[in-house]
C-alpha cells in the first residue's frame, strides 16, 4: 500500500529502484547534476521518389551535428553518397539531436471540425510558458520512406494512431515549363499521401516540404514564390478539411 502511494505521487516507475541503495544513488545524482529533461519523437518522411527526403534528412543531421559550421547540402547524387540513391522500402536515422528554440512559439488555431492549424509566433506577441517547462533538447529519429509505388503500399506498416507526417514535394513540378499544358500536379505531389495517411491515423500532424526551391528562386520573383505558397497552402487545407469532415475515424487534423 505504500509503495502505490508513492508511486500515486510521481510520473516515475519506482520498479527502477529494487533497492533502497539504488535510492540513495539516484538522490545523490540529482544533487550532483540536477534534473535533465530531453524529449524524443518519430517523423515519418513521405513523397515520391527524387523529391529530395533523404538529402533533406540527411542535410539536417549533418548540420545538428555541427552547428558552427554553415549547412552543407547533402546530394544523393553525389559520388560519395550515391548508397543513398534510392530508398528500399525506408532508411532509419535515428536520434538526431536538435536545439529547441525558445524564440518562438506555437499558435494553435481551430480552422474548421476537426481540423486545426499550428504556425510559429514571436514570444513577444504570444505569452510564453515557462522556460523551465520546456527541453532543451530534442531527439528525433525519421523514418524515410521509399518513394517507389511498391514501398509507398508498405508505409502503412509503420503507421500508429497518432503521427508527424512530413511530406516532401519538389517545387519545380508546380511551374510549369510549357504554360499551355495545364496539370494540376497536387494529388500526384501531396494529395495522394494526405489521403494515404488520413485512411490509417487517426490523428496526423502534416508537414508539406517544398525541396528544391534553389531552382525556383533562380527564376521566379520573391511575390510569385510567395502567391504560389498561399495558393497551395489553400489548396491543402481545403482536401484536408474535406478528409476531416467525411471521416469518421478522424480525431484531429
Amino acid at each position: 500500500e505504500l509503495s502505490e502511494a508513492i508511486q500515486a505521487e510521481t510520473d516515475m516507475k519506482l520498479s527502477k529502484f529494487p533497492s533502497l541503495k539504488e535510492v540513495l544513488i539516484y538522490v545523490d545524482a540529482l544533487l550532483l547534476s540536477g534534473t535533465y529533461k530531453e524529449a524524443k519523437t518519430t517523423v515519418c518522411v513521405l513523397g515520391n521518389t527524387s523529391s529530395g527526403k533523404t538529402s533533406l534528412i540527411r542535410t539536417v543531421q549533418s548540420y545538428f551535428e555541427n552547428m558552427s559550421q554553415k549547412p552543407k547540402a547533402f546530394l544523393t547524387g553525389d559520388p560519395e553518397n550515391e548508397k543513398y540513391l534510392a530508398t528500399k522500402v525506408l532508411q532509419l536515422v535515428e536520434n538526431v539531436k536538435l536545439q529547441i528554440s525558445h524564440n518562438h512559439n506555437l499558435k494553435i488555431t481551430n480552422k474548421a471540425d476537426k481540423l486545426r492549424l499550428i504556425s510559429f509566433t514571436d514570444k513577444k506577441d504570444f505569452q510564453s510558458k515557462i522556460e523551465e517547462e520546456t527541453s532543451d533538447k530534442l531527439k528525433i529519429t525519421f523514418l524515410d520512406m521509399g518513394g517507389h509505388s511498391e514501398y509507398y503500399s508498405c508505409s502503412t506498416l509503420f503507421m500508429k494512431e497518432k503521427g508527424i507526417f512530413m511530406i516532401c514535394f519538389e517545387a519545380t513540378k508546380f511551374f510549369q515549363i510549357n504554360p499551355s499544358i495545364l496539370v494540376n500536379p497536387y494529388f500526384q505531389q501531396i494529395g495522394t499521401f494526405l489521403d494515404h495517411i488520413s485512411e490509417y491515423c487517426c490523428t496526423p500532424i502534416f508537414i508539406l516540404t517544398a525541396t528544391k526551391m534553389d531552382m525556383i528562386n533562380k527564376h521566379r520573383t520573391s511575390e510569385e514564390i510567395q502567391c504560389w505558397k498561399k495558393d497551395l497552402h489553400s489548396e491543402a487545407m481545403d482536401h484536408i478539411s474535406s478528409i476531416a469532415t467525411r471521416s469518421k475515424s478522424i480525431k484531429q487534423v
